[in-house]
């Protein structure tokens, strides 16, 4: 016969037992719906939580868009600076960039706004549309500001980080500027105008990996996917399964169908409701959970310097499939057929007419490459045809250098020093009677001379 006593102990510690497990569990639910997050995904999205932070801030924020009235860098611009005496506020920006997008956030803040309309021109380019302004105003990162005197001058640039930040920096310059504007236009004139031989291009460390997709991020802070760090990365010898996946994420994402390869993917993905899942939380994500979310946005633009870097390390790379390499010829073909006037690498596919150094020697490399590869002449004749231009838009009759632009363009010594290589390859591989071999010869070991050593 059983003991009443003890089934009823037993009953009562079976029932606390359950007790504690439906508290738990409903303390774990409640953390999930409400709490701040953790390392796996989140359950919800904005009805019962918020998206929070793994760790070191949130993984969503709201997308605030500047309701500054932007105008463009022109002439009639600097004209009504010199007439109304007030600095030009000039924001460098790529619509892929993250730290592009914060910037933009920063002049959504009540005195930000109210100091620009007071004091200020508010000037908006797009950096990857107008590399010349980033050598001439920028700070040497995907998104930043110049203050920019009456004159022309540059008074100083930098990031915007938060809006305290950047009116401590504005207000500093602008109060120095004042005291004696005459005489500080005259230093930064002279700074200018001496500085013939602008320091080389600084070259960004790669980024980490992606581990799901491939390919590089642009730093371990900005999760944008550049065309050009990829192009980088197959060139990296050193890191041939890197370099692998670097190619299998250009050619699954950046791939342009018609030939070509598009500019960028956005390091952080917009939701429809006009939220933004931050690309540290995003990238951490494994496929199928990422494409649940949906595919952070590509900038379809092609630009030729990347284009033409990526076509020719694609041709150049042990690990290129066939598909690749007809990728990369497509590209070039492209390119000579449609975007090359006159002997000027136009800058965007498609874009209006340009004669950047920089698009000028990598094209040519790149068709150099196609011409080692196929033994097409066609493409031979694209690069004495780049020669021929760059030799009229952009020789520099001082010091027989090539400026980066036509026109005001300033000496870059890197980019002579590249150049001066690309005319030593392109002289060795024309024929002996070729008319253009002597001048290559000469200008690129002439060049070389005066620029590569240049720090």
């Amino acid at each position: 016969m059983k003991d009443p006593a003890r089934g009823k102990e037993i009953h009562r510690r079976v029932m606390m037992m359950l007790g504690l497990m439906i508290t738990a569990f409903a303390l774990a639910a409640a953390y999930l719906a409400f709490g701040p997050g953790g390392s796996m995904p989140p359950l919800f999205f904005g009805h019962w939580r918020r998206l929070g932070p793994p760790s070191g801030g949130p993984v969503v924020r709201i997308a605030k868009h500047s309701e500054m009235r932007w105008r463009s860098l022109t002439s009639e611009v600097l004209e009504e600076a010199r007439k109304r005496n007030c600095l030009i506020l000039l924001h460098l920006a790529s619509p892929s960039s993250r730290a592009s997008q914060v910037q933009e956030e920063v002049f959504n803040d009540s005195r930000v706004e109210s100091w620009i309309e007071g004091r200020a021109i508010a000037v908006k380019e797009d950096l990857d549309e107008r590399p010349d302004l980033q050598l001439r105003f920028g700070a040497g990162l995907r998104a930043s500001l110049a203050l920019i005197t009456p004159s022309g001058e540059v008074l100083g640039a930098s990031a915007a980080g938060s809006p305290g930040l950047f009116l401590n920096w504005a207000r500093a310059l602008e109060a120095a500027y004042r005291r004696n504007p005459a005489a500080i236009d005259a230093a930064l004139k002279k700074r200018r105008e001496g500085a013939r031989f602008r320091p080389p291009l600084d070259s960004a460390v790669l980024g980490p990996e992606d581990p799901v997709w491939g390919g590089v991020h642009r730093s371990a802070v900005e999760y944008e996917k550049l065309l050009a760090d990829q192009a980088r990365t197959l060139e990296a010898e050193s890191e041939p399964q890197r370099a692998s996946r670097a190619l299998s994420y250009v050619r699954h994402f950046l791939s342009a169908p018609a030939g070509g390869y598009f500019n960028a993917q956005t390091g952080e993905l917009l939701r429809p409701d006009g939220r933004i899942v931050e690309g540290r939380y995003y990238f951490s994500l494994p496929e199928a959970k990422r494409r649940g979310l949906g595919i952070p946005a590509v900038d379809k633009r092609l630009f030729a310097a990347p284009n033409a870097a990526m076509a020719a390390s694609v041709l150049a790379s042990p690990h290129a499939r066939g598909q690749d390499r007809e990728q990369a010829l497509k590209t070039l073909r492209r390119w000579r057929q449609e975007d090359l006037l006159g002997g000027c690498v136009v800058h965007r596919l498609g874009g209006p007419a340009s004669c950047f150094l920089q698009d000028q020697t990598a094209m040519g490399e790149a068709f150099l490459t196609g011409y080692q590869r196929t033994g097409d002449p066609a493409y031979l004749k694209a690069c004495v045809a780049i020669f021929r231009g760059a030799e009229r838009h952009l020789a520099d009759p001082v010091s027989r250098g090539l400026r980066d632009r036509p026109g005001d363009g300033v000496l870059i010594p890197a980019l002579n020093a590249d150049a001066g290589r690309f005319y030593l390859k392109l002289a060795q591989a024309l024929p002996r009677a070729a008319p253009e071999k002597g001048i290559l010869l000469a200008w690129g070991g002439s060049l070389l001379r005066l620029f590569a050593r240049i720090k």
